[in-house]
């Protein structure tokens, strides 16, 4: 006896096997398109840097950061070249650095440290969830602030804290209407944030400008709301 099927059995099979399929394709999906990368805008005293975890894939984007692969963070930042490696404050460098271009250098700092601990360090910090794309566009930032893109060709200027603290040559000029919070907002920028640098020249403007694109998890000042 011939059976023939209705074409809503057809139809039902249909929709079982291949629906089944895109519902996973489109989780597989949504789960790539939602893996981030988190990092922190944190500043102290006359520093301003970017907390950014040490994984395979921060070093892979950021090479230099190979060499503090043991630790857990690392704090990059950008400023003069001689106030920024002298070891206390000095007028006379701080004058000197926004007076007229100066020679800069790239600070990076290994932090053995949870991240709750280093925000407890510093005076403001702001979270962003970065994601894969723009996390690389960020990385392009900084890789192009050093005077040498090569790992083999970073030039170490100093280092301080038995190497903790290691100081690289860049190839940017630092003055007035250039400070570490000016590089700090463009490597934002960079990462897809809707920020102007011009005219960012402290922490307190840093802070007011990039505050609303991420989470503020640290304030210490009272007129920073």
């Amino acid at each position: 006896m011939k059976i023939i099927l209705p074409v809503s059995f057809f139809l039902f099979l249909f929709i079982q096997v291949f629906g089944e399929e895109r519902s996973s394709f489109t989780s597989q999906s949504v789960q790539q398109k939602e893996k981030m990368i988190t990092l922190h805008l944190i500043n102290y005293s006359w520093h301003t840097g970017l907390i950014i975890p040490v994984n395979d894939f921060t070093i892979k984007h950021i090479p230099v950061i190979n060499y503090f692969k043991d630790y857990d963070y690392v704090d990059i930042g950008w400023g003069d070249e001689e106030f920024y490696q002298h070891p206390d404050f000095d007028l006379y460098l701080g004058a000197k650095a926004i007076i007229y271009p100066t020679p800069s250098v790239i600070r990076i700092e290994g932090y053995h440290l949870e991240i709750d601990f280093i925000i407890d360090l510093s005076e403001f910090a702001i979270r962003f969830d970065l994601t894969e794309g723009n996390f690389i566009k960020l990385s392009e930032f900084i890789n192009q602030s050093f005077s040498s893109q090569e790992p083999a060709g970073y030039k170490i200027t100093s280092k301080q804290k038995n190497g903790k603290i290691v100081f690289y040559a860049s190839s940017l000029k630092y003055h007035l209407f250039n400070t570490c919070n000016t590089w700090a907002a463009k490597a934002l920028k960079s990462a897809g944030f809707n920020v102007e640098p011009t005219g960012i020249i402290t922490d307190d403007q840093l802070f007011e400008k990039i505050k609303k694109h991420g989470i503020v998890v640290k304030s210490d000042k009272k007129k920073r709301k």
